[in-house]
Formats: C-alpha cells, sequence, structure tokens
C-alpha cells in the first residue's frame, strides 16, 4: 500500500493546480490502484485462514484508511474555495 500511495501522492502533487480531468484521473486512479490491492490482500488472507484476515484489517485501519482520509481533507482543504475546477464560468 506504501509504494502506490506514494507514487499516487507524487502525481497528484504534480497535477496539482492543472486541469481538473488530469487531477481528477490521478485521484481515481491512485484510490482504485489502492482498493484493487486491499481486494487482492483480503482474498490472499481469506485464503491463508488464521489469523491472517484480522491481521490485514488492522493494516488497512493503520495505512489505508488514514491515507484515504488525508488525502480528501488536504485536497479539500487546498482547493476549497475554488473546488476543482469543474464550475460552470460566467
Amino acid at each position: 500500500m506504501a509504494l502506490p500511495g506514494i507514487a499516487g501522492g507524487a502525481w497528484l502533487a504534480r497535477e496539482h493546480g492543472r486541469s481538473a480531468q488530469r487531477f481528477l484521473i490521478a485521484l481515481a486512479a491512485g484510490f482504485v490502484t489502492r482498493l484493487v490491492l486491499a481486494g487482492s490482500a483480503a482474498f490472499f488472507a481469506a485464503k491463508a485462514g488464521g489469523g491472517a484476515g484480522l491481521a490485514l484489517l488492522f493494516g488497512l485501519a493503520a495505512g489505508f484508511v488514514p491515507l484515504t482520509a488525508f488525502e480528501m481533507i488536504w485536497f479539500v482543504r487546498a482547493r476549497g474555495a475554488q473546488g476543482l475546477g469543474t464550475e460552470p464560468r460566467g
């Protein structure tokens, strides 16, 4: 989760302030990548059995949830008054 989070965060930082479409694509790609990895990890944890599922939940709670919440809060706060540039002009 850390590597896609760092790569996605770097992409988001590069796109921040540019075209809204490019920024939203970067945001969605980073989120979907981590979501797919979380789903894959859940599949393999269920297959492994034992305490792997509980360990996965604790790991996701410690890494995935805070990172996603931080991104959402950061970009809403940073772009708050301006939105994402998708408002109609006029």
